[in-house]
């Protein structure tokens, strides 16, 4: 829900006329649907809100809800039967952090690495892989270009006071 109570949900155009043809996953997300991406006959949308991923048949139907490691999903890719998920950066107030070192989910930890991780899934949810970038760098998008993921990151040298943006390619995807 926005502001004025609006639920975010998925619309989908017709690519020719930019008709509204569909649309659906109204009152499915907890509050912000963030990612898409396209697997076979299915449609998977992070909801950055409740930390998870919502599967949909293209027809609009709501098929499975998909939780894992990962918390605020923010863009998601799918190549060759693998999806790439990365999250929100938050940034945090450090007593916020040590306040809820004890929390069970383990979230403390995971907002430390949010936006900084990439991870690659299966389309049922199970994680193969987790590729972190080092601490005070971010990932802020990726592509995929000529079989590899080209990652746009920024990165922070703290010793010298300078932010650049650096482009990656993580090959052999």
């Amino acid at each position: 829900y926005d502001e004025v109570g609006e639920q975010d949900e998925v619309l989908a155009f017709d690519a020719s006329t930019l008709e509204l043809r569909l649309r659906f996953g109204g009152g499915k997300f907890k509050r912000e649907a963030y990612g898409m991406a396209v697997v076979g006959e299915e449609l998977y949308v992070g909801d950055r809100t409740a930390w998870s991923l919502h599967v949909f048949s293209l027809a609009g139907e709501h098929l499975r809800e998909l939780f894992g490691e990962w918390r605020e999903p923010n863009q998601l890719l799918h190549v060759d039967g693998r999806l790439y998920l990365t999250e929100q950066l938050r940034e945090i107030d450090e007593d916020e952090v040590w306040e809820q070192e004890d929390d069970e989910d383990e979230w403390p930890y995971a907002r430390r690495e949010a936006g900084r991780r990439i991870f690659v899934l299966t389309p049922e949810g199970q994680t193969l892989q987790v590729w972190k970038m080092p601490e005070q760098n971010e990932v802020r998008s990726m592509v995929i270009f000529r079989n590899e993921l080209l990652v746009d990151t920024l990165m922070d040298d703290i010793h010298n006071e300078i932010v650049t943006t650096k482009l990656l390619s993580l090959a052999g995807i």
